[in-house]
């Protein structure tokens, strides 16, 4: 018994050898809007959480201290860039570089040129900002 029309499967000879897909009767949708909300294209994931905390502390009736963090890049994740002719930038500059490139961790600093993470500061490294008020 076959779960699978034999049809759909690749002949023994020519580019798909030793099984796959027969492209005569499956290929990639490539119609937006055909396949519901399916994201059909996708690449590497890009992660880069930001986290804002705010306390705010009353002094006295009319007199209050606020204290306020923002962290941009919290968890400081690597994010896979797209190899080249597939959305390639300044990361993937060499020809001899290959799939996939890598944001770098390393808090900013080091990479590739002297001038890495100068142009595109909300890819690099995790931010911390302090902030504090006194309101009256």
């Amino acid at each position: 018994m076959s779960l699978i029309n034999p049809k759909y499967l690749a002949t023994s000879s020519g580019p798909n050898i030793g099984g796959g897909a027969n492209p005569a009767f499956i290929t990639p949708n490539t119609t937006p809007g055909t396949i519901g909300q399916r994201v059909w294209l996708y690449g590497p994931k890009y992660w880069n959480d930001d986290l804002s905390l705010s306390k705010r502390i009353p002094l006295r009736e009319s007199l209050s201290f606020t204290f306020q963090a923002e962290m941009l890049n919290v968890f400081n994740h690597p994010n896979f860039q797209q190899g080249p002719g597939a959305g390639c930038n300044y990361y993937c500059t060499s020809a001899g570089y290959q799939f996939p490139f890598i944001q770098g961790s390393g808090f900013g600093l080091g990479g590739i040129s002297p001038n890495y993470n100068t142009d595109s500061p909300n890819q690099g490294a995790r931010v911390i900002e302090l902030r504090a008020n006194i309101e009256f």
